[in-house]
């Protein structure tokens, strides 16, 4: 089974925005505690494409599930603007 790549790419993305947030903050966070937050962010985001990717019955591939959560998500973006109804 072929990994979407934002997935994959999560763990590299994942650690960035950590180091981003303890730049900001100023505090220096547990490596234990941001492996944690990095391996639920990741179990998160793949339970979502599986199940996009389930509720369309294996009609399309995790690439598309991948997309289509990104979809949804820059049009609730734009429903919050205003821009759209």
């Amino acid at each position: 089974m072929m990994i979407k790549n934002s997935l994959a790419g999560l763990p590299y993305g994942g650690a960035k925005e950590g180091e981003w947030a303890q730049n900001r903050t100023g505090n220096i966070l547990d490596k234990k505690y941001l492996e944690k937050l990095l391996r639920q962010k990741m179990t998160d985001s793949w339970q979502k494409v599986m199940t996009i990717y389930k509720e369309h019955k294996n009609q399309i591939d995790l690439r598309t599930a991948a997309y289509l959560i990104a979809i949804r998500r820059i049009l609730d973006g734009e429903k919050l603007r205003g821009h759209l109804k």
